[in-house]
């Protein structure tokens, strides 16, 4: 059998296959090495063969078959041949022509040679003369670059190529020198990689706070209020929710430190604020009282005697009832002073002398004192001298009449001092339910009344 295939490798994506084929000659399963490698980190895992994997040999073609136990999703399968560096066949001396041994040796030869070949390829290597344009099978050009003073070896910015470094050595070093001399701090940002990495992702705000450093200064020299609107976080985003009419404010600020230095008021406004909202729907009466001021002044000033009036309301209103009925007292005392005045015309025709002797008319007497019939008793004798019989009930009706007469005298002269004062109060009244009746009009507007 001839070697016409000279690949030794193969890498296949696994993510459903459970068999892969392979095209070139391997003389037992064991020359195939199996690994996978991940298609995202390029982590190479080696299988085991008759574990994960076996191998079915072709006994017709070059090549055979890999049977996985199972797919592997993700992963590509890299099999590569790696035979002995020996050569196991033995030809014995004068002995046949075994054609098949023989060519098997051959075929291990140049197998060996490739092989080599596929490591030298992998190798990294020299320029020659000439340069040189081979890559491996994934493009990877892995001939070193003509050695250049104190540079160093790289890879290129495709990774494909090695080029000499842009950086001398001597600059290296030196900052290698500074890097060991920092050692200690590079060790402390390493302990805090974590805020590192989100002072690296936070790349703009970061030269954001560089280029206002003078601002950021006045803030470390002002921790405490900082710490303090911390703690205030939600009035103070309530504050920038409301930033228009904080503004407004900034505008007024000379309105509003007047309201500061005069927040006793306010407190008290605010404390009072059902009576003010009262003042203000009653802004018209209180306008009219303001244009009534000095009627409201007097009014002040008389504030004993309005109250005096305010107690005394019930007698107030009673007084022209009262008037009134001191008149009629007045007129029926009036007409009693008439009455009385004829009684006493009539009883002018009496005249009581010495204990009740008469010279006018002759009454009619009685020896020895006695009286009968109801006749009057004369005790001074039993002398008579004319006089008419007069009888006990019309004495004592005439004594009645004068009681009356000093009665209805002593009640005349009452009745008529209390008219007089009535009289007064009358005027008083008068006077002081005008003076009512302006101030309740210029307060409720005209609408009240006394």
């Amino acid at each position: 059998m001839t070697v016409f295939n000279n690949t030794n490798k193969i890498r296949v994506d696994c993510s459903t296959a459970t068999s892969v084929d392979f095209n070139f000659k391997i003389f037992k399963a064991s020359e195939l090495i199996v690994s996978l490698i991940n298609k995202t980190t390029a982590e190479e895992t080696p299988l085991t063969l008759n574990t994960d994997y076996t191998i079915s040999i072709s006994k017709i073609a070059d090549g055979g078959t890999i049977y996985l136990n199972a797919a592997h999703p993700g992963y590509y399968l890299y099999a590569i041949r790696k035979i002995d560096y020996i050569q196991p066949e033995d030809i014995p001396t004068e002995g046949g022509f075994p054609e098949e041994t023989i060519e098997d040796a051959f075929d291990r030869g140049c197998i060996l040679s490739q092989q080599l070949k596929e490591l030298a390829d992998r190798s990294i290597k020299l320029k020659g003369f000439l340069e040189s344009t081979e890559t491996d099978e994934n493009g990877i050009d892995v001939e070193l670059p003509i050695p250049s003073p104190n540079k160093l070896f790289m890879w290129d910015s495709d990774g494909k190529s090695i080029v000499n470094s842009t950086v001398d050595v001597p600059e290296l070093e030196s900052m290698a020198e500074r890097l060991y001399a920092s050692a200690d701090n590079i060790d402390t940002v390493a302990g805090s990689i974590t805020n590192v990495n989100a002072c690296a992702d936070n790349e703009t705000n970061i030269n954001a706070c560089a280029s206002n450093g003078s601002n950021i200064t006045a803030c470390a020299n002002n921790e405490s209020n900082i710490n303090a609107c911390v703690g205030n976080e939600d009035n103070i985003n309530a504050c920038v929710n409301n930033a228009t009419n904080i503004n407004a404010c900034v505008s007024n600020s000379a309105n509003i430190n007047a309201c500061v230095g005069n927040k006793d008021n306010i407190n008290a406004c605010v404390n009072n604020s059902t009576n003010i909202n009262a003042c203000v729907n009653n802004a018209t009466n209180i306008n009219a009282c303001v244009s009534n001021a000095s009627n409201i002044n007097a009014c002040v000033n008389n504030a004993n005697n309005i109250n005096t009036c305010v107690l005394n309301m019930e007698s107030i209103t009673n007084a022209s009832a009262n008037a009134a009925t001191a008149a009629q007292k007045a007129a029926e005392a009036a007409t009693s002073a008439t009455l009385a005045e004829s009684y006493k015309n009539d009883i002018a025709a009496f005249d009581f002398v010495d204990g009740g002797y008469s010279y006018t008319t002759p009454l009619n007497t009685y020896d020895g004192g006695s009286a009968s019939n109801g006749d009057l008793d004369i005790l001074e004798g039993s002398d008579a001298h004319g006089l008419d019989r007069i009888t006990f009930d019309d004495m004592q009706n005439i004594n009645r009449i004068s009681e009356m007469l000093l009665k209805i005298k002593t009640d005349n002269e009452t009745i008529s001092a209390q008219a007089i004062l009535i009289k007064e109060l009358q005027e008083n009244v008068k006077s002081l339910t005008n003076i009512l009746q302006a101030f309740m009009s210029n307060i409720d507007g005209g609408s009240a009344t006394v």
